[in-house]
C-alpha cells in the first residue's frame, strides 16, 4: 500500500498538484481509524447520530447503493437535454370538480411513485378553460399551452396548496391509499415545463427532503 502511495505522490507532484505531500494521512493506519471512531464517539456523546433515510441511486444488477462518484456524468460540467411529460391530473378538492393541474415532470419513469405536486407560493398562475375542462399552470408558462383557451383568471400558488388530486397510477396498491396534495416549494419557476413539479420523494434526493418537511408518503 505505501509504495503504491508512493508512486501516486510522485504523479501528483508531476502534475502539479500543490498539497502538504510530506503529511500525508493513509486511511489503513491506526492512527486514522482510531480518529474516526474517536470523532463518531464524541458525536455519539452529543446526540448527534440518528437513524434515518435517504433517497439514493441504486443499482438493479447487484442490488446496492450507489456514490456519486459511480454515477458516469453526475454533476459534470455539461449541458443536455431531457425529454419531458406534461400530464393533467384531476383535483378531487370539493368545489374543484371538473378542474386539473398541468404538471410537468424530465423523469416520467418515476411517475408511479408520485404523492405530491410542487408550486412557487409566490407564482402567479392560470385558470383556463379548454373544451369541458379547466386547467391550472403558472402564468409565465401559458405559451406553452396547444390550442385554444379562455383565461379564467389567475390564483396564487399559496392558494393551490393543500389541495388534493388524483394520482396518475392510483390503480396500483401502493399508490391506492396515497393522499396527493400541492405542496408549496421555492425552487420551482417557469422558465420551463408550466410551474407545476411532480414530486416523488422514493426516487430523489430533493423530493425525499421535501418528504420530510411536508409529511409526505414515500413510495
Amino acid at each position: 500500500m505505501i509504495k503504491y502511495a508512493a508512486t501516486l505522490t510522485e504523479q501528483s507532484e508531476r502534475l502539479g498538484q500543490w498539497m502538504d505531500w510530506d503529511n500525508s494521512y493513509y486511511t489503513m493506519s491506526d492512527t486514522n481509524i482510531e480518529y474516526i471512531w474517536y470523532f463518531l464517539h464524541k458525536c455519539h456523546e452529543n446526540g448527534w447520530l440518528y437513524r434515518g433515510n435517504r433517497s439514493m441511486p441504486w443499482c438493479w444488477r447487484c442490488g446496492t447503493s450507489l456514490s456519486q462518484h459511480e454515477m458516469l456524468g453526475t454533476d459534470s460540467y455539461r449541458e443536455v437535454t431531457h425529454r419531458s411529460v406534461f400530464l393533467k391530473l384531476p383535483i378531487t378538492t370539493p368545489g374543484h370538480e371538473g378542474e386539473s393541474l398541468l404538471v410537468w415532470t424530465t423523469t416520467p419513469w418515476t411517475l408511479t411513485a408520485n404523492v405530491a405536486a410542487a408550486v412557487h407560493p409566490d407564482l402567479s398562475y392560470a385558470r383556463v378553460r379548454q373544451g369541458d375542462e379547466v386547467f391550472y399552470l403558472s402564468r409565465g408558462t401559458l405559451n406553452r399551452l396547444v390550442g385554444e383557451y379562455e383565461d379564467l383568471g389567475s390564483v396564487k400558488g399559496s392558494e393551490l396548496v393543500g389541495l388534493t388530486y388524483r394520482g396518475p397510477f392510483d390503480d396500483l396498491e401502493a399508490a391506492s391509499q396515497v393522499e396527493h396534495r400541492v405542496i408549496p416549494w421555492d425552487a420551482v419557476g417557469d422558465e420551463e415545463g408550466t410551474g407545476i413539479v411532480h414530486i416523488a420523494p422514493g426516487c430523489g434526493a430533493e423530493d425525499f427532503d421535501l418528504s420530510k418537511v411536508n409529511n409526505l408518503d414515500v413510495l
